[in-house]
């Protein structure tokens, strides 16, 4: 069975995204990659920071999903997340940032 992407975004004041909280799956797990130097198993964590435009920060790895928020919000003031529905293949917009960085 194919692991789920959960995924947890972060608003800024004008209700656009500006992070993103998302777990490692087969489906990501080449693409998160190769945007850092870190290597990611399926299961970690990662936390996608909208730095400019549309260009991404990675941090990570992480061991879960509260590890990730504990490091936005000491690292980068992120406070809330919206929880996204659990999907098989919902990173396709990112992922498709993530190619052309």
């Amino acid at each position: 069975m194919t692991t789920k992407v959960c995924q947890y975004f972060s608003y800024d004041n004008h209700n656009q995204v500006q992070a993103m909280v998302s777990n490692i799956t087969a489906e990501n797990v080449e693409d998160v990659q190769r945007s850092t130097n870190d290597t990611f198993k399926i299961g970690m964590w990662f936390l996608s920071k909208v730095i400019e435009g549309h260009q991404f920060e990675i941090c990570g790895p992480f061991e879960s999903a509260d590890a990730t928020m504990k490091f936005a919000h000491e690292h980068h003031g992120i406070t809330s997340y919206r929880g996204a529905a659990e999907f098989d293949d919902g990173m396709d917009e990112l992922l498709e940032a993530l190619k052309t960085q």
